[in-house]
């Protein structure tokens, strides 16, 4: 998509430059156009450049820099070969004369004559047509019937890169003769011609399934932040004289759900060498490719002692403990100053 953009947008610079022209004033004191883009950070007072100002200074500028009804130029147009005759026609005419002089639209076998209306109409028309999906250049973005973006199979039309770089020129033409067409681009295109960035958000619009590729495509890499409890206590396995049942497990988890979501993760980490739980929950925690279960084992070190953690197996190992208060208080303070968490004591 981009290289079709790319052509459309570069086909012709009077259509950059016009769109750019759109978030510039001239500055006497300076002889030169102040880019609002670059100091709206700095300038809170930004709104206040009135929307029909920068309307009106554009087409003042235009009708200045660019136009000269002295000279025209004519096509000469089949309605039912409306796109090919002005692709046909438009190769003939240099971007100065597109530029400099009046276009004027003259209909095969019609006897309309132009002092405007033909012209408006002709754009219109090859507007409709040639950005119609059914055409093969734009298809509708995901979820939409109404919204377009260049299609990625569109190079199978011969001279598509053609057609895309009539586009440029007609979106050219459209500003400096101020005319309205319904352009149904997605937000995306109109970014990239403004020279924004897209985003995962402008994705979302565009194509939804794509969206949601990226997000589980994340997520498989990532993980999730979202550490449900509920979840971690289902898939937890006790050894060595503990069980769900015993008090000292009961505490532990009374203290997991008391932790904040940083806190979680920490012990997420010292535990398991992770901070983030894997793609599926805690079910699928592993190791070295195979499934390896988080445990909690029971240790026979002295009373109310530090925690212990085995990452490479996914391995809790506690002491007991003469209260719930000492054991949150020993296992905060492991995972916030044991690092690491392998084997300490």
């Amino acid at each position: 998509m981009e290289t079709k953009l790319i052509v459309a947008a570069a086909s012709i610079g009077v259509c950059a430059i016009i769109i750019s022209l759109f978030f510039r004033i001239f500055n006497i004191k300076s002889k030169s156009y102040d880019d609002f883009t670059n100091n709206a950070e700095n300038n809170p007072d930004i709104d206040i450049i009135n929307f029909n100002k920068k309307v009106e200074s554009i087409r003042g500028f235009l009708r200045r820099k660019w136009y000269f009804r002295g000279n025209r130029y004519i096509f000469t147009i089949n309605r039912n070969t409306i796109v090919y005759d002005s692709i046909n026609q438009m190769r003939n005419i240099s971007i100065d004369k597109f530029k400099y002089q009046e276009l004027q639209i003259e209909f095969e076998n019609e006897q309309g004559i132009d002092a405007g209306g033909l012209t408006r109409e002709w754009i219109n028309l090859v507007v409709n047509n040639i950005l119609n999906p059914e055409f093969g250049l734009f298809i509708f973005s995901s979820g939409s019937n109404s919204k377009i973006l260049p299609f990625h199979c569109s190079n199978k039309i011969e001279n598509h890169l053609e057609y895309f770089y009539f586009i440029g020129r007609i979106l050219a033409k459209i500003l400096i003769e101020g005319y309205s067409v319904n352009i149904p681009f997605e937000r995306s295109v109109f970014n990239y011609l403004l020279g924004y960035e897209n985003t995962l958000e402008d994705i979302k619009i565009i194509d939804q399934e794509l969206y949601a590729s990226y997000m589980k495509f994340e997520l498989l890499i990532c993980g999730s932040n979202d550490i449900d409890v509920d979840d971690w206590i289902k898939n937890t396995k006790y050894t060595e004289g503990f069980s769900e049942d015993d008090i000292n497990v009961i505490w532990f988890w009374k203290a997991v759900r008391s932790f904040t979501l940083q806190e979680k993760s920490k012990l997420l980490m010292f535990c398991t060498g992770s901070p983030r739980v894997p793609f599926g929950g805690f079910k699928n925690l592993v190791n070295k490719g195979e499934d390896c279960v988080f445990t909690i084992r029971k240790s026979d070190k002295d009373l109310d002692g530090l925690p212990e953690a085995h990452t490479c197996i996914n391995w809790l190992v506690m002491p007991k403990y003469s209260s719930y208060e000492v054991l949150r208080e020993k296992v905060l303070y492991a995972i916030n100053e044991c690092e690491g968490g392998f084997l300490f004591v």
